[in-house]
C-alpha cells in the first residue's frame, strides 16, 4: 500500500520507532513542569529549533520536481518498468 501511494518507508520507520519515545518525554516534561506547556520554548535552543522546523516545513521540498506532473488520489496507478 505505501508503494501504490510513493510513501517513502524511511520516514515511516523512524516515526514508528522515534514516535512512542518523543510522546514518553513530552508526558515526563508535562508533569515535572506540573502541566505547564510554556516549559517546552523557555529556553533560546528550543525556540530556535521550532523556528528552524517551521522554515524548514515551509520551504519547498527539493524531492519535487517540476518535471512530474501531480496525481490525484483517484488516478490508476503507473506500470512500473
Amino acid at each position: 500500500m505505501m508503494r501504490r501511494y510513493n510513501i517513502p518507508v524511511a520516514p515511516v520507520l523512524i516515526a514508528v520507532v522515534l514516535g512512542p519515545m518523543a510522546e514518553t518525554e513530552l508526558r515526563r516534561a508535562l508533569a515535572v513542569s506540573e502541566g505547564d506547556v510554556s516549559v517546552l520554548i523557555s529556553s533560546p535552543f528550543t525556540i530556535t529549533v521550532y523556528l528552524l522546523l517551521g522554515i524548514a516545513m515551509r520551504s519547498p521540498s527539493s524531492s519535487t520536481s517540476a518535471a512530474a506532473p501531480a496525481r490525484s488520489p483517484m488516478s490508476p496507478p503507473r506500470p512500473h518498468p
